[in-house]
């Protein structure tokens, strides 16, 4: 019995130092900024895609829901601005506003209105499951995203001033 005793020892040893350490990894996460005041950390757990990642890409706008007429395009004005992370690969995107709001100023035959989602011009990264998308927006504010894919393969047109390819104004595929 005292000859296993050292062994059994070791054993439950290793399996609580594996265990802590497992443990630990887990709760390591990123520490993002912490955001400040009249500002939302808005954090995006996206979907596992098994295949082909770098064929999508994840488009993510912000905004807010408003009566507009029928006829013009809004859009908020504001930018996007992307930061890394102290000492990771890991990045955030501010979305910058101050909630103003243009449209194009075509003439609407009726006064009809609709409400909306008014937003920045959208930002694009390419897809990473591995990785939350991670976005700072101002209060009240709405953030949308959606992913993605590429077509399979590429299509290619052929300029007509190339004397080099016989196969002038050909669409190749």
């Amino acid at each position: 019995m005292g000859r296993y005793t050292g062994f059994k020892r070791w054993t439950i040893l290793s399996l609580l130092l594996t265990m802590g350490l497992v443990a630990q990894e887990k709760d390591k996460k990123i520490q993002y900024p912490i955001p400040q005041e009249g500002w939302e950390k808005v954090e995006v757990i996206l979907p596992v895609i098994k295949k082909g990642n770098g064929e999508y890409r994840v488009e993510f706008t912000v905004g807010f829901e408003m009566e507009t007429d029928l006829c013009n395009p809004y859009s908020l004005i504001g930018e996007w601005t992307e930061h890394e992370v102290k000492n990771t690969n890991f990045v955030y995107f501010i979305a910058s506003t101050k909630g103003q709001v243009v449209k194009a100023m075509n003439e609407c035959p009726n006064e009809k209105t609709k409400s909306q989602f008014v937003g920045l011009k959208s930002n694009s990264i390419v897809y990473n499951g591995e990785q939350a998308l991670v976005v700072y927006i101002p209060e009240g504010y709405q953030l949308r995203y959606r992913l993605w894919s590429a077509e399979k393969g590429w299509n290619s047109i052929i300029p007509q001033n190339n004397v080099s390819n016989t196969k002038k104004n050909k669409v190749a595929k």
